[in-house]
């Protein structure tokens, strides 16, 4: 499951910084001697609308006399803020031996003013690790990273099987965390109805948690056959969703998501009279039994309160001296 479980771990970071995830070619194009052992084209979704795409694609390849994997992720996400529209894209290639054991990665974080690198190769019992951005450029000499890479935990995956109860726990290695030891705890369920699009399958929830994002579950509804058709992840307010689609629904345009919009929190009832309030009190609460709930500041213009594990905040309107105000222009 690399969507399945190893492209879970490849998109768990994209999923946690949201920042808004070159180019189109997820990796460039293949050698005409690649063998390609698979592909796929996501549409990705916040908060229920089409923010961008992601692509994976797995070759086997000969390299320096030997036998190598490459798998190439690439994920765009376009966001906004007022009148500022943010696009992002993140590409990632891993190249793994036979064996599952990094030979070299790369990494780029284009957020358009800056592109940011990073580039590790394994030289003996060693790894250069290269990393910058806007031409400045750090090398260091770190240890070789534990853990599988990202066809050795596909196969892994499908070893195991998608048996109801089956939980296990792998090493596996990520671009995000490169020189860390990253655990994958991963758990399947029972069958369930699940709706992608206007359909309705059944599928196992398979759930996805990484050592270095505790808390954060990445949940992938996956067929007998080990297809992933839905992957959902929750972040803070955020709902991230990755649905499989052709390659042509995966690169239709699509309006950037409003952050701001996209965050907010509708209230169980309208606010009377909100532009003459004074003040106005909430009761915030997860949604989840047992999820960890937000820990807001109090300040000058809003007061906290915790109550059995929900938050009361309590909002007043600031005052500004009219000496120190001014009419804007209509």
């Amino acid at each position: 499951m690399w969507v399945r479980m190893g492209r879970a771990v490849s998109r768990a970071w994209a999923f946690a910084v949201l920042a808004a995830l070159v180019s189109l070619a997820a990796g460039g194009t293949p050698r005409t001697e690649d063998e390609v052992l698979q592909e796929e084209w996501l549409a990705l979704y916040l908060q229920g609308r089409k923010a961008g795409f992601a692509h994976t694609r797995t070759v086997k390849r000969q390299a320096d006399g030997r036998t190598v994997y490459v798998t190439t992720t690439s994920e765009r996400i376009s966001l906004a803020r007022a009148n500022t529209v943010v696009t992002i894209t993140v590409t990632a290639e891993v190249v793994e031996d036979r064996a599952g054991r990094l030979v070299s990665f790369e990494q780029k974080l284009d957020q358009g003013p800056t592109v940011q690198l990073t580039r590790g190769e394994v030289k003996g019992d060693e790894m250069i690790l290269v990393s910058g951005a806007a031409g400045a450029r750090q090398t260091h000499t770190v240890d070789v990273p534990e853990g599988l890479c990202p066809w050795a935990v596909e196969q892994v995956s499908r070893a195991r099987g998608y048996e109801p109860g089956t939980r296990y726990s792998l090493p596996v290695f990520t671009s995000l965390a490169p020189t860390q030891t990253v655990i994958a705890k991963v758990s399947v369920g029972e069958k369930q109805p699940v709706q992608v699009f206007e359909v309705t399958k059944w599928l196992h929830p398979v759930e996805v948690e990484l050592s270095i994002l505790p808390g954060v579950k990445t949940v992938q509804w996956a067929d007998d056959e080990g297809q992933v058709w839905l992957t959902r992840t929750k972040m803070a307010m955020f709902e991230i969703e990755l649905r499989k689609v052709s390659r042509r629904v995966a690169l239709e345009p699509s309006d950037a998501v409003e952050v701001m919009v996209a965050g907010a929190i509708a209230p169980d009832r309208p606010i009377p009279s909100p532009r003459t309030l004074e003040a106005l009190t909430l009761e915030l609460s997860p949604t989840e039994p047992g999820r960890v709930g937000l820990d807001l500041p109090s300040d000058s213009y809003q007061s906290v309160k915790k109550l059995n594990g929900a938050l009361q905040v309590t909002i007043r309107r600031a005052h500004s001296s009219p000496a120190k105000s001014y009419s804007l222009p209509c």
